[in-house]
């Protein structure tokens, strides 16, 4: 028990999950960049529930894009480690993928496109902008009020 207070005192900001089974010690360690990514949406949220005098954050909702490096999976295993302590720490995350999507310069068509071959979806030209999958956004965040009574 002792050891696991000083991996997580080590670790602090780290550690996402800290376990001591028969003897064996277990921890989980959130990746830095990530854990960076999530405190910023935990401070955009916590503005949004200041400014609205919410109680609390119910949920909140992120579109990713294939080609933002974000990691869906890994957000949501990063975000409780963020969140904890704060006004957000019992809110849902929904994570909401977006295709990747591209305006061809050479016919003009907008289509989506993989996210490891940017080619027009109608002319097959390789001569495309990315216009969508490159985000991450902070789509919605519901909140409780203190005029709301609470579920």
């Amino acid at each position: 028990e002792q050891l696991a207070e000083t991996i997580s005192g080590r670790f602090a900001g780290q550690v996402a999950r800290v376990e001591s089974r028969c003897g064996e010690l277990t921890f989980e360690v959130a990746p830095t960049g990530l854990l960076a990514v999530c405190q910023a949406l935990i401070e955009q949220v916590e503005r949004v529930a200041r400014d609205n005098a919410a109680r609390r954050i119910l949920s909140i909702t992120v579109s990713v894009g294939p080609l933002s490096g974000i990691e869906a999976k890994l957000l949501e295993h990063a975000y409780p480690l963020a969140a904890a302590g704060t006004v957000a720490e019992d809110a849902k995350l929904v994570v909401v993928t977006v295709p990747v999507r591209v305006r061809c310069r050479t016919c003009k068509a907008e289509t989506e496109a993989a996210a490891n071959r940017l080619l027009c979806g109608s002319c097959n030209d390789w001569h495309v902008d990315v216009i969508a999958g490159e985000e991450m956004l902070l789509q919605r965040v519901e909140i409780e009020t203190a005029d709301e009574p609470v579920h």
